[in-house]
């Protein structure tokens, strides 16, 4: 497998990753510390083109999810583009085709990556992503204003999640002067709002386009879409 960057001619923001031959057990991997060094060196606007990929392993596929998580880590807007369809069949066989941003051309990658990056803060739809450690797929849920989501252990909860280290009922979030806002429900091990600067506790947060809530060994990721 060969990797090559570069910046998109149409979006100098969007950097293109692009991969030919084989991604497998043996090549994953220097894809996944390449990406890994454009999140962390703040390009917040990555696409993989994968045109000349010829196939992709279990191993890839996880390699492919790692970063993706990643991503939302870093608050970098994370997608795929040009996928041949011996590897969408794959995607979409390993149920994975949902939880990826996938795009025809770069021209679309770029123009929906920098509607993402422009989402009004109090219209359209807020998406909350459901990241676990023990899943390969993640959730998506789209929030309802005025709606109060319950987040914890207990199948009550609107939002109910199989992780030992969340509180019974752990955090809630509600809609509040146009704004949707996380809070703590006094939980043993807090919430936490991650990003490039490190990890803060909070006990209450607006939630923004992009934030990345943990709780206990859970991920929440927010995307505001126009």
């Amino acid at each position: 497998m060969d990797v090559k960057i570069r910046i998109s001619e149409v979006d100098v923001s969007l950097t293109i990753v692009e991969v030919s031959g084989r991604v497998d057990k043996f090549t994953a991997p220097m894809l996944g510390e390449e990406l890994e060094v454009l999140f962390r060196v703040g390009r917040d606007k990555v696409a993989v083109d994968m045109l000349n990929a010829e196939t992709i392993s279990n191993e890839g596929l996880c390699v492919l999810l790692d970063m993706h998580r990643s991503a939302v880590t870093y608050h970098c807007v994370f997608g795929l583009i040009r996928i041949p369809l011996c590897i969408q069949k794959t995607l979409d066989f390993s149920g994975l085709s949902g939880v990826f941003r996938i795009y025809r051309t770069e021209h679309e990658a770029v123009q929906a990556f920098s509607s993402a990056r422009n989402s009004a803060a109090g219209g359209g739809k807020v998406i909350l992503e459901i990241i676990r450690p023990d899943e390969k797929i993640s959730r998506k849920l789209e929030l309802v204003r005025g709606k109060v989501y319950r987040i914890g252990r207990l199948k009550e909860n609107e939002i109910c999640l199989s992780d030992n280290a969340l509180s019974r009922h752990h955090a809630r979030i509600i809609f509040e002067k146009g704004e949707f806002v996380i809070e703590d429900l006094n939980s043993a091990n807090g919430i936490f709002l991650a990003g490039s600067g490190g990890i803060k506790k909070i006990t209450r947060h607006v939630l923004k386009d992009g934030d990345m809530i943990e709780l206990g060994e859970s991920m929440l990721y927010i995307t505001k879409e126009s």
